[in-house]
């Protein structure tokens, strides 16, 4: 692979980890605007309609972590 396309892939990196940020900036939202709810609505349908919103978005960035590990472990930095 040469350097251009290394390039590329870091560029790719950058892209996930930017991404990444926004969704994080989405869930810390989320998680507050569900914090500041009171005990009954945590546990009505929105609430938990906003729980699970929350868990999707931190699967997401979980799995985008997973992404921009393998990327830099087996592409980028792999000889």
């Amino acid at each position: 692979m040469n350097k251009d396309i290394k390039g590329r892939f870091n560029d790719v990196i950058n892209l996930l980890e930017d991404a990444k940020g926004e969704l994080e900036d989405i869930l810390n939202e989320e998680q507050d605007a569900y914090d500041s709810l009171s005990d009954g609505l945590q546990m009505s349908s929105r609430g938990e309609k906003m729980q699970e919103y929350i868990d999707l978005t931190d699967d997401c960035i979980g799995k985008i972590n997973v992404v921009i590990d393998f990327v830099e472990r087996e592409i980028v930095k792999k000889k």
